[in-house]
């Protein structure tokens, strides 16, 4: 067969493809055991490194746009799940990568990563308290933006929070402070130029970052727990004395 008659046989079978009806075996059908990735949802952790998850579902008609929970048949809801490295730390609430392969037994299993790092997201401050010199924990909610400029900020329903005492957030600028004098803090402060015996009567301390700041907040993996991070250059604040 020659390169036309080869040409006008495709020509024809994809024109009688396109005409005949779908064979019934052609058709998708919902497989109980298919093997597939995606997002998940930690629902429990039921140590040892075994979770429960449901896979999420983008839902762009949300207000905001939002992660949802998917519906069964058709995503995995409550299914059990392994973590690769057997870490036992992720919380429930926690969005994960899942994939699902067959091990040597043939059988499908369900894995997650809980080392996954997820993006950046907005936070706002809404507390503190001391944990160490010039060092403080942090309360913050999730936020999004509802209108345009400055303001217009809103906590978002079911989005990631912590307090000062359960999940709190840290201060990345903090992490080298000391408080000792003659050792420069992370904002680029000698304690010892804050001290009353060096300054006088004045009185002036590092300020932990303030409530109410807006920040952009990461999730961080630490091995065997998760732990929220976000950057802000600590203010100085004091009193000038008479």
């Amino acid at each position: 067969m020659n390169i036309k008659q080869t040409e006008n046989y495709r020509r024809q079978q994809a024109s009688l493809d396109a005409v005949d009806r779908p064979n019934q075996a052609d058709r998708p059908e919902q497989h109980a055991f298919c093997a597939d990735s995606g997002v998940a949802k930690i629902v429990t952790n039921a140590e040892n490194g075994a979770y429960t998850i449901t896979q999420q579902w983008w839902d762009s008609g949300a207000d905001p746009p939002a992660w949802s929970d998917a519906i069964s048949p058709g995503g995995l809801v409550g299914a059990s799940a392994r973590d690769i490295d057997q870490r036992d730390g992720a919380e429930a609430g926690r969005i994960v990568r899942f994939w699902r392969e067959r091990d040597l037994s043939g059988a499908i299993e369900t894995l997650i990563d809980i080392g996954w790092v997820s993006p950046a997201f907005w936070a706002s401050i809404t507390g503190s308290a001391a944990d160490g010199a010039n060092r403080w924990k942090y309360a913050f909610s999730e936020v999004y933006k509802s209108s345009a400029g400055y303001g217009g900020w809103a906590t978002l329903s079911g989005g990631r929070s912590g307090t000062t005492s359960t999940n709190p957030a840290r201060n990345s600028i903090e992490d080298m402070n000391t408080g000792a004098d003659s050792h420069v803090e992370g904002n680029g402060v000698d304690p010892a130029n804050l001290d009353p015996a060096a300054t006088g009567s004045d009185t002036f301390s590092l300020m932990p970052c303030t409530s109410g700041n807006i920040v952009q907040m990461r999730q961080v993996d630490c091995g065997s727990a998760v732990e929220y991070w976000f950057s802000y250059e600590n203010g100085v604040d004091g009193d000038c004395g008479s």
